[in-house]
C-alpha cells in the first residue's frame, strides 16, 4: 500500500527534480508535511532541497504579511465596539461579555471565510417581499424566507424583541470592528481569508517566484479558500491532489442521500480543479483485503483491554512497525487510560495530541492561589483568607514538601478549634510561598508573584543534584507554558486597562481576579503540553484531526459512538440562527457530520487491520450507542464485519473479614482502659462495631479534625449541650417556676449572652474571627441553638415546678465481674446532662439533637450488635441510671429529650418498653446490670476477637470505613 503522502512525495521528485525549492506545498496541518517531508526523503535516496511547506493559515499569513492575533484582544477590541455600539440597557461587563463575544468572533471568522455580505446577513428582512441578493440560489433565499416569515410578528416574546434589537446593531458592530482591526493591524483568520480572496479576484496574489502551488488533501474548502485555489489554477501554477476513495465518491448508495456522504465535497472539487493527469484512482476501501473487527465494550475506559490485547498481539508478528500502526482517540479524554494499557514491550510512543496546560498540577496551584484571593474578605483595613483554601495549598502536591512541624501544629489547631477566616499576618513562617498570602491590587500583579514563586518550587537550581529533580520535567515544561500564557494574557490586556473593572479593594478587586482566572483558563485550555518523542517511531497516538493525510497500515479507533463520531453538535454555537447560515452557505451541524463522516472513512480506506471500538456507557453527555459510521461499511459499502464483545465477568470477591486477636498487648491494653473507666459511647461502638472499637480505642487511631462551613450536627449539639448548662447554672439546687421560664423566653437578653459565652468556651481563639464580617457561620449556627434552647424552655415550663441537682455532672460506678484477672477493677464512667427532682422523683436527662427514638423491643436488644433498629440512646441513659442506683439506691426515672419532639402539643419524653412506658429503672435494674456483665466479660473473653460489623449502614460514616473495606 502507498501512503497518500508517499504517492505526492513521488509525484513532486518526478516532475520537479531540480526545482524543488521552487516548488510550494500547502497541507491542511503541520504533521502533514512533516511526513510528506519523510516520504521525500526516503524517495530521493540522497540529499535535496525541500519544497516550501505552508499548512493553508500559514500560506494565508505568507500572502498578507499579517499574523492572526490572540482572542484576548480580539475579544477586547470586540467588547469596546460593542459597548459603543449597543444601546445601554443591553450592555454587558467584560465578564459576562467575554464569552459571548468567542462566539461573536467565530460568527464573524465564518462569514469572511464563506464571503458573505455583512450588510445582507444582518438586514431584517422581515417586512421585504423579496429578497434581491445576487450571490444566493432560490433554494438559499428561500431557506432565508422560511426564517423571517416564521419570526415572532407584533406579538414578539421579550426574547424575540432582544434578538431583534441585537441584530439590528450586528451588522455595524462588524464594520466598525474591522475598520479598528485595520487601524491596528491586528486580524482574525477570517479577515485574512476574505483578503486573500478579494487579491486572488483582482489577481494581485503574490508568490510567482513559486513554478508550482501544490494543494493536497484538503477537504470541504470555504468559499474565500475557493478563490484561492482558482486563482492558481487560472496561472497554471496550481497543482490539486485530492485525497479519497471511489467507494465513496462514486457509489451510488453513498451519493444518493441528503448531501452529508464523505463525498460530497470531493465530487465537486475533484471536477473543478482537476488532480495532474494520470494522477492515478485511489480504490483502496473496498477493493483490499482488509480486515475490521468490531469490539463493543461495557464502558468507555475498558475499551483499553482492546489496545492491550491487539497492540500485544500485532507486536509478536514478524516485521510488525510501531510507526506504521496508529491509535487514534475520538474521546481525547482517554488519553492516560490508553497510554497505560499499551504493552510494555513497545518501547517508543508518540503522542501527538500534547495534554492540556489546564489540567497540569502547575495550573492546579495557579488557580487554587486566585481562588484564595477571590474569596477572600476585604474591607479597608484587613484581608481575610478561607482556612480551607490555604490548606488547599499547603497540601498541593507541588507545594507539600514544604510544610514544616510548625504549619503541621497550627493546621491541627485550627481544624480542632474551627478557625475558618485567617489574616495572613497570623499566618507561620510560610518562607518562599509568602507572596501568595500578601494582599494584591489587582491580579495582574499577582499573577507575577505567583509565577515567581512557581519558578522556585518547580524549576531547580543548577547547584542542586539531578537526581533530586527526576521525573519533574513535565512541571516545569508546565511552569514554562503557563509563563508564557501569562505574559501573553498580560501583554494582551495592557491596552485595555480602560475596559478592565475598576482594581480597589473592596468586591471590585474579587470580580478581576475572576475575570483574569476566566481568561488564563480558556487559554490554558487550548494550549497543551506536548509528550516528547521521535514524531515518525515508535505508535501512533493521536486525535481524529490529527489522522488527516495520514495512512497506517493498522488502525484501533476508540470510541466509534455516536456524539463522538461524529461530534455532538446538534447546534453550531452562534448568534446566526440556522436557517441564516444555512441560506447564507455558512457552516451548520450537517456540515460537520459530512466533515468527520470523510475523516473516518480517510482514515481505514488504506489499513490492512483495523478494530473499530465503541461502549455502551452512556455516561458523561454520550450515548451509548455505535456511530452511524459503521453500519454504513456494512449495508452501503458491502464490507464484511467481525463483531466482538468484551465481555467482562467481574469476580466478586469478598473482602476479608478483618479480625483482630486478643493477645497480651491488646489485652493489656483492654484492661486498663476498663480500669481507669469506660464510658457510655464507648460501649456503644464496641457493641455496634467491636474493630471499629479497637481502631478508636485500643489502637488510640483517632479522627482527624476537619473544617466545616456547614452547621455539623455533632458541633451544634456541643453547643446547645454548652448553652443548656450556662442557661440553668444559677439555678442549681433551686426550684424553678413557670414564672422564670416567661422572663427567660420574654427577655431573650440571657439566652444571647449564654449562646455567646458558649462560644468563647468551646472556640476560645475565635473571638475576632467570628466577629469581624465573618459571622455568616456563627450566625447560622446561634440561630439553630436558639431556636433548640427556646424549644427546651417552653418544654421545661410545662414540667415546672422541679429542682434542679445536677448539670453535667461526671459520675463514675465499679462493676464486678467474674473474669479472674480483672475482678472488681472495671469502672463505668460518663456525664449526665441533668438530674431534677419533680413531683418526688428522680428525673436523670439526656439531651438528644438527633432523630427521636424511644421504642425498646426488650433489654437483650441494647446489647445485641446484630440488632439494626438497636437504640444506642436508650443504652446509654439506662447505664447512666445504672451508676446513679448503685451509688444512690433511689427511684429514677430515665428520660431522653429529643429535641425534634418538643414542637407537640403534650411531647413525653420516657422510654418505651415492649410497649408500655417506663416510670422507673428499678423495674429493669437486675435484667440490665446482667446484660451489661455479660457485655464486659464478653470484651474480656480471649476467644472473642474484634471484628467488623455485618450491618453496613453503620459504616457510612465510620471514619475507619475506608481503612477497614470497601463496602456496597
Amino acid at each position: 500500500m502507498t501512503a497518500f503522502l508517499e504517492y505526492i512525495a513521488g509525484y513532486i521528485l518526478k516532475n520537479h527534480p531540480e526545482h524543488l525549492h521552487r516548488v510550494a506545498m500547502i497541507f491542511p496541518n503541520r504533521r502533514a508535511g512533516l511526513w510528506f517531508q519523510h516520504h521525500l526523503s526516503h524517495l530521493a535516496g540522497s540529499t535535496v532541497w525541500s519544497p516550501q511547506i505552508f499548512t493553508i493559515r500559514n500560506l494565508m499569513e505568507h500572502l498578507t504579511g499579517m499574523s492572526v492575533t490572540d482572542t484576548v484582544p480580539l475579544v477586547m477590541e470586540l467588547y469596546r465596539v460593542w459597548s459603543e455600539v449597543l444601546p445601554g440597557e443591553q450592555q454587558e461587563p467584560l465578564d459576562s461579555f467575554y464569552p459571548w463575544g468567542e462566539m461573536l468572533l467565530g460568527d464573524f471568522d465564518d462569514l469572511d471565510k464563506y464571503l458573505v455580505n455583512a450588510d445582507d446577513l444582518f438586514k431584517n428582512l422581515k417586512s421585504l417581499k423579496t429578497i434581491e441578493i445576487s450571490y444566493l440560489d432560490d433554494e438559499q433565499k428561500k431557506l432565508i424566507r422560511q426564517f423571517w416569515d416564521h419570526f415572532p410578528g407584533n406579538r414578539e416574546s421579550d426574547e424575540s424583541r432582544a434578538f431583534a434589537s441585537l441584530w439590528e446593531h450586528l451588522g455595524k458592530i462588524y464594520t466598525l470592528f474591522n475598520q479598528r482591526l485595520a487601524g491596528k493591524e491586528m486580524a482574525y483568520e477570517g479577515r485574512l481569508y476574505r483578503k486573500v480572496a478579494g487579491m486572488a479576484e483582482d489577481g494581485k496574489l503574490p508568490g510567482n517566484r513559486w513554478e508550482k502551488v501544490c494543494f493536497a488533501g484538503f477537504h470541504a474548502l470555504t468559499p474565500a479558500e475557493e478563490k484561492l485555489f482558482e486563482e492558481f489554477k487560472r496561472s497554471t501554477r496550481g497543482v490539486f491532489f485530492w485525497d479519497y476513495d471511489v467507494a465513496y465518491l462514486e457509489n451510488p448508495e453513498m451519493s444518493a442521500g441528503t448531501g452529508r456522504d464523505a463525498g460530497t465535497f470531493i465530487r465537486r472539487y475533484k471536477n473543478k480543479f482537476p488532480p495532474p493527469e494520470n494522477a492515478g484512482i485511489f480504490n483502496n476501501l473496498t477493493v483490499d483485503k482488509k480486515r475490521i473487527e468490531i469490539y463493543t465494550a461495557p464502558a468507555r475506559t475498558a475499551q483499553s483491554a482492546v489496545v492491550k490485547k491487539l497492540i500485544g498481539k500485532w507486536n509478536r508478528e514478524p516485521g510488525f512497525r510501531a510507526e506504521r500502526t496508529a491509535l487514534v482517540l475520538a474521546d481525547e479524554q482517554l488519553l492516560l487510560p490508553v497510554v497505560h494499557a499499551v504493552p510494555a514491550e513497545i518501547e517508543e510512543i508518540n503522542i501527538t495530541m500534547g495534554f492540556p496546560v489546564k489540567n497540569t498540577p502547575v495550573f492546579g496551584l495557579f488557580s487554587l492561589v486566585m481562588e484564595l484571593h477571590i474569596h477572600a474578605l476585604r474591607d479597608k483595613k484587613s484581608l481575610r483568607f478561607h482556612t480551607t483554601r490555604i490548606l488547599e495549598i499547603m497540601h498541593h502536591p507541588v507545594v507539600n514538601h514544604l510544610r514544616s512541624p510548625v504549619w503541621k501544629q497550627w493546621e491541627e489547631r485550627v481544624k480542632k478549634l474551627n478557625i475558618l477566616w485567617i489574616d495572613p499576618a497570623d499566618l507561620p513562617d510560610t518562607g518562599i510561598l509568602k507572596p501568595l498570602f500578601e494582599p494584591e491590587p489587582d491580579a495582574f500583579m499577582l499573577s507575577r508573584h505567583v509565577t515567581d514563586v512557581l519558578y522556585y518550587l518547580v524549576v531547580p537550581p543548577e547547584s542542586d543534584h539531578p537526581e533530586d529533580q527526576a521525573g519533574n520535567g513535565f512541571n516545569v515544561e508546565a511552569y514554562y507554558q503557563l509563563y508564557i500564557l501569562i505574559n501573553r494574557l498580560n501583554d494582551s490586556l495592557g491596552d485595555y486597562r480602560d475596559l478592565w473593572p475598576v482594581l480597589k479593594p473592596g468586591k471590585e478587586t474579587g470580580n478581576t481576579f475572576i475575570l483574569y482566572l476566566k481568561l488564563l483558563t480558556r487559554m490554558a485550555g487550548t494550549v497543551k503540553i506536548p509528550f516528547y518523542g521521535e514524531p515518525l517511531a515508535g505508535l501512533q497516538v493521536m486525535g481524529m484531526l490529527e489522522t488527516r493525510l495520514l495512512d497506517f497500515d493498522r488502525v484501533i479507533l476508540l470510541s466509534v459512538n455516536e456524539k463522538a463520531l461524529p461530534k455532538g453538535i446538534s447546534a453550531v454555537n452562534s448568534f446566526i440562527p440556522y436557517n441564516l447560515r444555512k441560506g447564507f452557505g455558512m457552516p451548520t451541524f450537517d456540515y460537520h457530520d459530512t466533515v468527520y463522516n470523510y475523516y473516518f472513512l480517510r482514515l481505514i480506506q488504506r489499513a490492512r487491520e483495523v478494530a473499530l471500538v465503541y461502549h455502551t456507557d452512556a455516561e458523561g453527555g454520550q450515548t451509548g450507542e455505535m456511530s452511524r459510521f459503521i453500519p454504513q461499511l456494512e449495508y452501503l459499502l458491502g464490507m464484511t464485519l467481525t463483531r466482538q464483545t468484551l465481555a467482562f465477568t467481574p469476580e466478586m470477591k469478598t473482602a476479608p473479614q478483618i479480625r483482630i486477636a486478643k493477645d497480651d498487648p491488646v489485652m493489656k491494653k483492654l484492661k486498663a482502659i476498663l480500669a481507669e473507666g469506660i464510658s457510655p459511647s464507648a460501649l456503644n461502638t464496641y457493641i455496634d462495631c467491636s474493630l471499629r472499637f479497637y481502631f478508636r480505642y485500643i489502637a488510640d487511631i483517632r479522627e482527624p479534625d476537619e473544617l466545616t462551613d456547614d452547621v455539623d450536627q455533632a458541633l451544634m449539639g456541643t453547643l446547645y449541650h454548652k448553652a443548656m448548662e450556662l442557661i440553668y447554672r444559677p439555678y442549681l439546687e433551686k426550684t424553678v417556676t413557670p414564672e422564670m421560664f416567661d422572663r427567660l423566653t420574654g427577655d431573650q437578653t440571657t439566652v444571647e449572652e449564654v449562646i455567646d459565652q458558649a462560644f468563647q468556651e468551646i472556640f476560645p481563639s475565635q473571638g475576632h474571627t467570628v466577629t469581624d464580617g465573618t459571622g455568616g457561620f456563627r450566625n447560622i449556627l446561634k440561630h439553630a441553638v436558639r431556636k433548640f434552647i427556646l424549644k427546651t424552655l417552653r418544654f421545661d415550663k410545662c414540667q415546672a415546678p422541679f429542682t434542679i441537682k445536677e448539670l453535667e455532672e461526671p459520675v463514675a460506678c465499679n462493676l464486678e465481674t467474674d473474669n479472674a484477672d480483672i475482678a472488681g477493677t472495671v469502672i463505668l464512667k460518663g456525664k449526665i446532662d441533668r438530674i431534677d427532682i419533680r413531683d418526688g422523683l428522680l428525673h436523670i436527662i439526656d439531651y438528644k439533637t438527633g432523630s427521636p427514638g424511644q421504642e425498646i423491643k426488650n433489654i437483650g436488644t441494647l446489647f445485641d450488635p446484630s440488632d439494626k433498629k438497636r437504640n444506642g440512646g436508650a443504652f446509654q441513659i439506662f447505664l447512666y441510671s445504672w451508676m446513679r442506683y448503685r451509688n444512690n439506691n433511689e427511684s429514677i426515672q430515665p428520660q431522653l429529650y429529643f429535641l425534634r419532639m418538643m414542637h407537640l402539643e403534650k411531647p413525653d419524653m420516657r422510654l418505651i418498653l415492649d410497649n408500655e412506658k417506663l416510670n422507673d429503672y428499678r423495674d429493669i435494674h437486675a435484667e440490665f446490670e446482667d446484660s451489661l456483665s455479660g457485655l464486659i466479660l464478653k470484651m474480656l473473653n480471649r476467644e472473642i476477637p474484634f471484628e467488623q460489623t455485618e450491618i453496613i449502614d453503620r459504616c457510612k460514616y465510620c471514619p475507619f470505613a475506608d481503612t477497614c473495606r470497601d463496602r456496597e
